[in-house]
């Protein structure tokens, strides 16, 4: 089975809603939530996800700061940041050079 961390502030709701799209298509993935980044911190401790679907914008750490202390809790765990906002460039390439897996705009604009 492929487990797929989602944090996001509304992570319960988008997990639900992909989970239903995964069980209808009869794919074997389950979605867990995870509403803050501490929260995914923590999981990453005990569980290896085989994906990490991760906003970009939380209050206190940088994107930078998140995905470094990610690949130290588990190398192997690939990430895609999304956002419903555009992007500075350099923000995106932080990203990329992190080892982001890849990364969603609003409607694909970067500033």
């Amino acid at each position: 089975m492929t487990i797929v961390f989602v944090v996001d502030k509304d992570a319960d709701t988008l997990s639900g809603d992909l989970n239903e799209i995964s069980t209808r298509e009869k794919q074997d993935a389950r979605l867990v939530p995870l509403r803050t980044v501490e929260r995914l911190f923590r999981a990453l401790v005990d569980q290896k996800p085989d994906l990490v679907l991760l906003h970009h914008h939380w209050s206190g750490l940088t994107i930078s700061q998140i995905l470094e202390r990610v690949a130290k809790l588990n190398e192997t765990t690939r990430v895609i940041v999304f956002t419903g906002r555009s992007i500075v460039m350099n923000e995106l390439i932080e990203c990329v050079r992190t080892g982001v897996a890849d990364y969603w705009t609003e409607r694909g604009h970067l500033d």
